[in-house]
């Protein structure tokens, strides 16, 4: 490949990175709104069409990245579920009842959710290298900077369903940019044992760790908002700072941390994170005004940098044969781990009585996942080669 076609290689996909991470950070957040302001939804029936399109995120989220463990060149299946994307969020505007957004949901808008798991399936699949899926999924990081806010901006300027409209015209555009980019290469050998039952018994330990460590992320992305504005009577200007300085201080780190495990190991770069993870929560539940949470962010950073952001190339390399199967596994372990949080967060502010009950449990979940994960990390044969 010349040095011309690998910088336009780079470019195209930092480009769909990005696209893919604007969809995520413009729609997910705030499809609750919409349903409420076009439908006028109570509680309930909120919570059971968002209940509705977490289950079919969860299905189609395994089941396409598996599939396409068996596809000699992921572009088809990328522009194939690029398309049914565009059909659904284009069909959004157009549907006047709750009931049948609801089947909307489960058959054009979950495939839509296995979009972040397929690209990387086939990022892993077209490059050897683990630490360039480390370092596109800092685009993400971009993307939830931008795209809420300008999302609601959107939809204030130009009405509610515009974001749907945006949404579509970039899985359009998607669908028929990635034949520009290389096909991936060939599915992995699958190996005649599959790891036996070893290799089992560390993607189910995997799984439960990283459940415990993604579900300490939305706890503790959740509370502190309110710990700010309930407690600290922070302006909305000043909670939406606190997010957006920890994607900033996250973006650089995506970077630095990959050369880090490659010359330490990734046992090391783990433990710092873990390590970082249970000060932020500690520092959280003690926090007493506005600027210790905004500096707090910076531990923040770490943690999500070194064991969230690198846990998806670890999750791909524990099974070469079945990339996608195992991208989506950790796309799983996130959903899954906010249908966990989300009653925590409830159970334990009602039994403390305050917004730092649910932090407290946060930082006991970051120490039992460090300990489920950390045998595996030090394992060499799992460290990337």
């Amino acid at each position: 490949m010349s040095d011309a076609e690998t910088t336009s290689t780079r470019w195209n996909n930092v480009a769909y990175a990005l696209s893919i991470g604007l969809l995520t950070a413009s729609v997910n957040p705030n499809l609750s709104l919409y349903l409420y302001e076009r439908f006028r939804v109570d509680p309930t029936t909120l919570s059971w069409l968002l209940g509705l399109n977490s289950i079919a995120g969860l299905v189609f989220t395994l089941i396409i990245p598996a599939i396409s463990d068996r596809v000699s060149d992921l572009r088809r299946m990328l522009s194939t579920v690029n398309c049914v994307a565009f059909f659904g969020l284009a069909s959004i505007p157009f549907v006047s009842d709750p009931h049948t957004l609801g089947l909307l949901f489960v058959l054009l808008l979950g495939p839509y959710s296995a979009l972040s798991s397929l690209f990387f399936a086939y990022i892993r699949r077209t490059h050897s290298n683990p630490s360039l899926v480390v370092k596109l999924r800092s685009l993400f990081s971009v993307a939830w900077v931008v795209g809420p806010a300008a999302a609601t901006t959107a939809m204030t300027s130009f009405g509610l369903s515009s974001i749907f409209w945006i949404a579509a015209t970039l899985c359009l555009a998607n669908s028929m940019f990635i034949w520009w980019m290389p096909s991936s290469n060939p599915p992995f050998p699958r190996a005649k044992r599959d790891n036996g039952q070893n290799g089992k018994i560390t993607v189910i330990l995997m799984f439960a760790g990283f459940v415990l460590l993604l579900g300490t992320n939305y706890i503790t992305g959740n509370v502190v908002s309110l710990l700010l504005r309930d407690e600290f009577h922070s302006t909305l200007f000043q909670i939406g700072l606190v997010a957006s300085l920890a994607a900033a201080f996250e973006m650089p780190l995506f970077f630095l941390l990959p050369i880090v495990a490659e010359r330490r190991g990734r046992a090391f770069v783990f433990k710092i994170g873990c390590l970082a993870g249970l000060l932020y929560c500690i520092g959280l539940s003690a926090s007493q005004n506005y600027l210790q949470v905004l500096l707090l962010q910076a531990l923040n950073a770490v943690f999500v940098a070194s064991v969230i952001g690198m846990g998806l190339a670890w999750f791909q390399e524990i099974h070469p044969a079945k990339i996608g199967f195992m991208t989506g596994l950790f796309s799983n372990a996130s959903r899954l781990s906010a249908l966990v949080a989300a009653p925590v967060i409830g159970t334990s502010t009602l039994y403390f009585a305050s917004y730092r009950g649910p932090i407290l449990v946060a930082a006991i979940m970051v120490l039992a996942g460090g300990l489920i994960l950390l045998p595996i990390a030090a394992d060499r044969k799992q460290h990337a080669r």
